[in-house]
């Protein structure tokens, strides 16, 4: 398998992961919604967002730039 086709798989697998875990904050905002109330809800998934978030941002390696100078 090429470098480019690895890239490929990751994006989409990368992409579908991200698919589900925003049908499942969804649903837990309308579940929450009915249950506890709007403000509850939306404080919850702003929490949840903010949590993934920062997840994401810690496990995502850094790049090591490169300059193009000779």
């Amino acid at each position: 398998m090429t470098k480019k086709q690895e890239k490929f798989l990751a994006g989409v697998f990368g992409t579908l992961l991200l698919a589900a875990i925003a049908v499942a904050f969804g649903g837990l905002t309308f579940w929450l919604f009915d249950h506890v109330g709007p403000l509850t809800s939306i404080t919850c998934l702003i929490i949840a967002i903010a949590l993934f978030a920062g997840f994401m941002n810690a496990s995502t390696p850094d790049k090591k730039e490169e300059s193009n100078e000779p």
